[in-house]
């Protein structure tokens, strides 16, 4: 007989724990059954099984844990405390908040930083105090964490233990405050940030950069117009983008020299920049980047011209298409978009282009011009033979609403099975009543294609009359003749019943 050794029950039972915690995963395990074993599993001998059950009550974020997980916080195993308070802060325990803040003294590093980073999560005022004493940890880690958690609650009572902690020795923890002093959107704070432009540490510059965009403060542009300069590329972009934000006409033109920038990171926050700002002297410069060696660059710079709607950029952008660049293509047609009817023409041209992504991204900026130009060839385009310029064309046609229906009731007569077989179905989600004796009239054809033909006009009849009467023609005429001074023709976005 097979007899089992104490070896064998220990790897049987670690294989049994194992399947318990893979649960949920494989085997759909009801939550309710989850939390109970993971709780029962806080108090097993074991620490690594302790700690994985607090990690995964971290996952079920479940309120009953809350007590379980707050005793483990005492655990004798760095590790199980760590899970526990990085648990509840994933659960924004407010019950938490006072034995967490008591963990900010643990003995162990990673024990403190957890500790921190669960309070900047829960977010609670009674936190700020003791986050405040941690930013003079000897642990520089701690103190980075202290410094995030403060800026995830965002109190003004931590503003000047920060701006202390400005002068700290590590360049991480100068970091992190510079980045956390950007949440508070605190124009108290922007003389010291401007300050950190100069720091020796680029990363320790680029977060300040960055935290002064946010801040949106005029009295940094000056200062982040000098970081355009500096040695350090992403302290150059972000400078760029923190410019965009604040987006004050004073920075077009330094700007405008940055799209010669070396870095493409640099180039490419210049145009979004330039974008924000909407300053005609840089169409241009604009252009010239739409030929740009780096993708970003381009589409960026496709998208500012279409913010700033100058009509020198309609012929480049229709060129950008037509020269088939991928990559551009959906922000060059976004941007033609915007400048309305001035882009009809040249959209229309383009919709009958010989590359199909050239046709999609045309048809779908003509959907976003409010003309009713743009009807004629959207019903056209119906008969693409590529179905992303089908589908744009009929989500326009549909967006487009009543102002289609007379084009799309001709067009359920048109010699294109594809054009005929969608305008259906347009106007059965349009919903407007014109289109009802027009398509009971499409029950009595009889040709190859009359079966599918006869079943989408009765769909479409159904849905906008919320009446039932089959492939019956003569059953819905009677009822149209009978009705239609007061006919009950349903809402477009009513469900069929």
């Amino acid at each position: 007989m097979f007899e089992f050794r104490s070896d064998s029950v220990k790897t049987i039972s670690l294989l049994v724990i194992f399947f318990i915690f893979s649960a949920s995963n494989v085997c759909g395990m009801e939550a309710v059954g989850q939390v109970k074993q993971y709780i029962s599993f806080l108090k097993s001998k074991r620490p690594d099984v302790r700690a994985r059950a607090a990690k995964g009550l971290g996952r079920l974020n479940d309120i009953t844990a809350e007590e379980p997980l707050i005793e483990v916080l005492e655990d004798p195993v760095s590790i199980v405390r760590v899970n526990a308070a990085r648990a509840l802060g994933n659960m924004r325990s407010k019950l938490a908040v006072v034995p967490l803040i008591n963990r900010l003294k643990d003995k162990e590093p990673e024990v403190r930083i957890n500790a921190a980073w669960a309070l900047g999560k829960i977010k609670d005022p009674r936190a700020v105090a003791p986050l405040a004493r941690l930013l003079k940890d000897n642990e520089p880690g701690v103190r980075v964490g202290a410094a995030t958690a403060l800026g995830e609650i965002r109190d003004a009572a931590a503003i000047v233990p920060m701006l202390d902690a400005l002068h700290d020795e590590d360049a991480d923890v100068r970091k992190s405050i510079a980045s956390a002093l950007g949440e508070f959107r605190n124009p108290g704070v922007v003389g010291a940030l401007i300050n950190l432009l100069k720091d020796e540490n680029a990363g320790v510059r680029e977060n300040a950069a960055n935290a002064l965009g946010r801040i949106g403060d005029i009295s940094a542009v000056m200062p982040l117009v000098g970081a355009l300069r500096d040695s350090a590329p992403d302290v150059r972009s972000n400078a760029a983008w923190a410019l965009g934000e604040i987006n004050d006409p004073l920075a077009a033109g330094y700007l405008i020299d940055a799209l010669s920038d070396p870095e493409p990171v640099v180039r490419r926050y210049a145009a979004w920049a330039l974008g924000k700002l909407k300053d005609p002297g840089a169409v241009e410069p604009l252009i010239n980047a739409l030929n740009d060696i780096f993708l970003d660059v381009r589409s960026y710079a496709a998208w500012a011209l279409g913010e700033i709607g100058d009509p020198r950029s309609i012929e480049p952008l229709v060129g950008v298409l037509e020269k088939g660049d991928r990559g551009v293509m959906g922000y060059a047609s976004e941007a033609l978009a915007k400048f309305g009817t001035a882009a009809i023409e040249p959209l229309i041209g383009l919709s009958r282009y010989n590359d199909r992504y050239v046709r999609s991204c045309a048809v779908s900026a003509l959907g976003k011009i409010k003309d009713l130009r743009v009807i004629a060839p959207l019903i056209m385009a119906l008969g693409d033979e590529f179905d992303e310029v089908r589908q744009n064309a009929r989500r326009a046609l549909t967006g487009i609403g009543s102002p289609a229906v007379e084009a799309l009731i001709i067009a359920v007569r048109n010699n294109n099975g594809a054009i005929r077989k969608y305008a259906i179905d347009i106007l059965g989600k349009i919903g407007d009543r014109r289109a009802v004796e027009p398509l009971i009239g499409l029950l009595r054809i009889q040709e190859d294609e009359s079966l599918d033909i006869r079943l989408r006009a009765e769909w479409a009849l159904r849905k906008l009359t919320g009446k039932n009467f089959g492939l019956d023609h003569e059953q819905w005429m009677e009822w149209w003749t009978r009705d239609s001074g007061t006919a009950d023709v349903r809402d477009q976005n009513k469900s069929i019943p």
